[in-house]
């Protein structure tokens, strides 16, 4: 059984890669657009965020020696953020046949253009090798 990262219950869409672990949509998103915002060849990673005032910033995140160590590629020369995210849930869902639904609003991001925010907002930071 491979290893779930996302909640069927509360409606979130799952998927299991080859390797048996579990993704839902919110991380693929992520990491797919942090990928393309990096700017630069090197290992690039979409970290969860707390939506909290409370929660630390994309900076402190990604600046974490307890985050970078936990892949061996990165542990030597750490982490820094980019960016940071807000994935939007509750949104329509569209047909797969895109012959329907056209014109319509789908998924939802906004790009904050900055690491230090500290309210509810960015619920993933964009982490990239030094």
């Amino acid at each position: 059984m491979g290893v779930m990262s996302c909640d069927e219950a509360a409606g979130e869409t799952c998927s299991t890669s080859q390797y048996q672990v579990a993704y839902n949509y919110r991380d693929e998103l992520a990491q797919s657009s942090c990928t393309a915002l990096s700017g630069r060849g090197g290992w690039v990673f979409a970290v969860r965020r707390t939506c909290s005032g409370d929660a630390p910033t994309c900076a402190e995140i990604c600046g974490s020696s307890a985050l970078s160590e936990q892949d061996y590629q990165v542990s030597r020369g750490g982490l820094e953020c980019f960016n940071a995210l807000h994935v939007y849930t509750g949104r329509p869902q569209l047909s797969e046949d895109t012959t329907k639904d056209t014109a319509k609003l789908g998924l939802k991001m906004y790009r904050f253009d900055t690491c230090n925010g500290r309210h509810c907002g960015p619920n993933f930071c964009c982490c990239r090798s030094k």
